[in-house]
């Protein structure tokens, strides 16, 4: 699953196999995200699964911090 704020983006992926969907539906749904939008605190830990894996890189302020999605119950965050 993909999103992006950029359509152009979004197209890319298709092209590439992937399906367009938005960030509720892929917090909501994937065992495994990896979020590079820039966006310091774009994913809120309530919004974490138990057990899912978080990659956010925005760097040097991720999408969410390693520390709080792990006390919101994912299982791996960095």
């Amino acid at each position: 699953l993909v999103t992006d704020v950029s359509q152009d983006a979004v197209t890319r992926m298709v092209g590439l196999g992937a399906v367009a969907s938005d960030l509720d539906t892929i917090l909501r749904t994937c065992t495994i995200v990896v979020a590079t939008t820039g966006r310091p605190g774009l994913i809120k830990p309530e919004r974490v699964q138990p057990g899912q894996v978080t990659s956010a890189l925005a760097n040097p302020a991720p999408e969410l911090a390693p520390a709080p999605a792990l006390a919101a119950g994912a299982a791996f965050s960095g």
